[in-house]
């Protein structure tokens, strides 16, 4: 999935507005949220999977019904931000699986990458891009980026967002729900652990070497390379054409066939169908389109590498970029960051 700033962003600029809204940009994460952190329990896991495998439609055309008739401002934003995210998970889902590897990192001559994940690959390879779409759009390096101002919402607004979720989950998924007691529990824990990793992670804070790195980055640096993937990167090898700049040809991950969309095309592509989205919302709050046309937009499909049919696929072709070379030189960098500025701990003992 592509990670949470590329979803700001592009979120953002679907609908032309990038005044502060926590509701909307949390909406832009769209069932990632169930899957960051995994900290307190019990865990909602299982509904980000359900949510990007299948039934997303279904689950808009639930919100948007209850919504029409509510209309409050907090959940409005809030599912204007969810429903970008399917558009652009399904944009450039292909290229980001195609350019990472499906191995551990085995390197023998680097132990430190030895055991990371083919999940952590993919993440690390999330933030190279977030940090590059960043730069490219904003104008400005990542260290810009506030994710705790961006993501902050007043507990009140998170409490009608959790029910709202909870409520079209049981409608959406009545067999997985039907006995689920804890389905409230699990989306509010859901928030709390992923504003906990957003504020651990924010670039505004984790991206410029000094005195002031918070302890958050002695934690992720000591677990090695599998933590530094899960940070922003800050020494990016610029002859690498991450984003495709040049056209150049890459596997379609299912059918093989050659595609050279840049990561700029394609995320204008998933703004595109974001907005044609959200236009369609607005058209089903002013009561001219029905909330089933909204679901048939989206589709139940899943959000990531498809078969024809919508279901999820297995990535056949590959053409991965040599990310573990990338990822070792970011864990030496962090390395070097924390020795140079001593003490990382924290005086009055917060990390956010």
């Amino acid at each position: 999935m592509p990670s949470q700033i590329c979803h700001v962003l592009g979120g953002w600029r679907s609908r032309n507005d990038a005044s502060p809204d926590p509701a909307f940009a949390l909406g832009c994460q769209g069932p990632d949220v169930f899957a960051h952190g995994r900290r307190t329990k019990p865990f909602a896991l299982s509904y980000a999977r359900l949510l990007h495998r299948r039934g997303y439609g279904d689950f808009c055309v639930s919100c948007a019904r209850l919504l029409r008739d509510t209309q409050d401002p907090v959940l409005l934003s809030w599912f204007s931000g969810f429903l970008t995210h399917q558009a652009l998970d399904k944009a450039l889902h292909p290229y980001i699986v195609c350019r990472t590897p499906s191995w551990s990192g085995t390197n023998q001559d680097n132990q430190v990458l030895r055991g990371v994940s083919p999940a952590l690959y993919h993440a690390f390879f999330e933030r190279i891009l977030d940090v590059l779409l960043y730069e490219l759009y904003e104008q400005h390096p990542v260290v810009h980026f506030n994710a705790r101002k961006v993501f902050y919402a007043d507990p009140a607004a998170i409490d009608c967002i959790v029910a709202l979720i909870s409520r079209c989950l049981r409608e959406t998924y009545p067999d997985q729900s039907a006995t689920d007691a804890d389905l409230d529990e699990r989306i509010q824990n859901a928030f709390a652990d992923t504003y906990y990793f957003y504020a651990l992670t924010d670039p505004s804070r984790t991206n410029a070497p000094s005195h002031e790195l918070p302890r958050s980055i002695a934690a992720y640096a000591s677990r090695g390379a599998s933590g530094v993937a899960l940070l922003f990167p800050v020494a990016l090898d610029t002859s690498i054409d991450y984003l495709n700049l040049t056209s150049s040809p890459w596997p379609d991950p299912v059918s093989g066939l050659s595609r050279r969309e840049s990561v700029p095309e394609l995320f204008e592509k998933g703004m595109s169908n974001a907005r044609i989205a959200l236009e369609l919302f607005a058209s089903v709050l002013d009561g001219t389109s029905s909330c089933e046309s909204l679901g048939d937009l989206i589709s139940n499909d899943c959000l990531s590498i498809a078969r024809p049919d919508g279901s999820i696929a297995v990535a056949s072709h590959r053409r991965p970029f040599p990310l573990e070379s990338a990822l070792l030189q970011e864990v030496r960098t962090r390395q070097e960051w924390l020795q140079s500025c001593g003490s990382v701990d924290r005086t009055d003992g917060e990390l956010i």
